[in-house]
């Protein structure tokens, strides 16, 4: 008794442990989203470990886009790519608005950064359709924002820039770590652009303002290393090769966390300057040798992705137009068996009604024949069939099936009877012999045998 209670009451409860284990795996699903830009190999490792328990489409939709994060930040885009695109599969069964859209802005950086405009352009237009929902107004801003600056750092428009950078003030103060990454990166921009039109002072400012905006949650991030290889330019460009080399030194340091070919490119291209200016030979080979790597790792990593992308779309393709055809050979088939069964049913109704008007007939013929012979006061002679009153229409139809009989090989036969001729017209013995008496004035034994 006392065991059938513990175990009511633990029903009861709710079921404390699945909660837990929920609650765990959201807690890990955050610890996983925050490591992204820091330490992304530890959040391939939750991610990857959630996925393979995961219960429900948001936690399979969730830690794909985890994992698809997590590789693009190490520069492994086939990667990247494939668990993005397993990720957009669950997109539409989500009902978080806030959540698709989140994927949607990550997916513009995504296909923009490896240069297939066409379909960050498709992702734009899609996460606009999403806007017309109810989506989180923090997040339907942070991906208009995005798109803005994607277009406005494209086409080099300091102006517009600014412009882009004062729409966080009607953010709250304490943004979120993608607000933060997004505004770190139109501060970037804006240092770059206004480095390239020759104004190393203004963009300077812009650089420190981008590190610190990056560096308000956490500071060793992909996004940081960047900033930081961007602003070595600055100090390259003033000659203080030292302040640039110490700039870089930073980044390098970052960059081994990640192992990625791109931030491995651009630290060791910008050294690769700043030594050949110093002429330090064993320093500039090294670096030489480093960049050479990194371009190849680049070069097969693009192609890896470019094939990846031609496989997901052309199975994407195949897949859709097999369901075409499956849709159009069930609907065929739908439409062929409501035929087939409307043209039975036509053809019953056709043979039912014939069938009942021919019943009619011969009961009204039968009925007129029966109170025509009660009238008449002489019996009949016995093998002669006086008038019938037949119908003017039946008679003359008889006729005509005379006329057509005795033209026939049939008209020859010598076993055809009476009753068998009657069946052969469609008609009683008695009509049949009716009209022959009356139209060739002899009986049918004389004439037809």
């Amino acid at each position: 008794m006392k065991t059938f209670l513990y175990i009511l009451i633990f029903l009861l409860s709710g079921n404390p442990f699945f909660a837990q284990e929920s609650s765990e795996v959201s807690d890990l699903m955050v610890k996983a989203e925050e490591n992204i830009y820091i330490n992304p190999d530890e959040s391939i490792r939750i991610a990857t470990q959630i996925l393979k328990n995961a219960n429900d489409y948001t936690e399979v939709f969730q830690t794909n886009l985890i994992l698809s994060k997590s590789y693009f930040a190490k520069g492994e885009l086939e990667e990247a790519i494939g668990y993005f695109f397993e990720g957009k599969k669950h997109l539409k069964s989500l009902n978080d608005e806030s959540m698709q859209l989140s994927f949607l802005v990550f997916g513009t950086t995504l296909f923009r950064n490896i240069g297939f405009y066409e379909i960050t352009k498709k992702i734009k237009n899609e996460g606009d359709l999403f806007l017309k929902s109810d989506a989180n107004e923090q997040q339907a801003l942070h991906f208009n924002i995005q798109k803005r600056w994607l277009d406005l750092d494209s086409i080099k428009k300091s102006t517009d820039l600014k412009l882009l950078l004062a729409q966080f003030n009607n953010l709250p103060e304490d943004h979120n770590i993608k607000l933060l990454t997004l505004k770190s990166q139109i501060l970037n921009s804006l240092a770059k652009i206004t480095l390239a039109e020759g104004n190393i002072d203004s963009s300077k400012i812009y650089f420190e303002k981008a590190l610190k905006t990056q560096r308000t949650k956490h500071s060793g991030s992909l996004q940081e290393a960047y900033i930081l290889v961007d602003y070595s330019k600055s100090f390259y460009e003033l000659g203080e090769y030292q302040t640039a080399l110490d700039t870089l030194e930073k980044a390098t340091n970052i960059s081994k966390i990640f192992n990625n070919p791109f931030l491995d490119y651009a630290v060791y291209n910008q050294l690769l300057k700043n030594y050949f200016v110093l002429k330090d030979e064993e320093k500039y080979i090294e670096s030489n040798l480093k960049v050479d790597h990194s371009l190849n790792l680049i070069k097969s990593n693009e192609s890896a992705a470019s094939n990846a992308i031609f496989n997901i779309l052309q199975k994407n393709h195949n897949d859709n137009k097999e369901e075409l055809n499956k849709e159009f050979r069930s609907t065929k088939w739908t439409f062929g068996t409501i035929a087939v069964l409307i043209l039975i049913l036509g053809l019953f109704i056709k043979w039912f009604t014939a069938f009942k008007l021919n019943h009619t007939r011969d009961v009204i013929n039968y009925l007129k024949l029966i109170r025509d012979s009660e009238k008449k006061e002489e019996p009949q002679v016995k093998g002669v069939v006086k008038n019938l009153s037949i119908p003017r229409e039946t008679e003359t139809f008889l006729l005509k099936k005379l006329e057509a009989f005795e033209k026939g090989n049939k008209f020859t036969s010598n076993e055809m009877s009476l009753a068998q001729m009657a069946s052969l017209f469609e008609t009683n013995t008695k009509y049949l012999s009716e009209v022959i008496n009356k139209h060739k004035g002899k009986k049918f034994q004389s004439l037809y045998k």
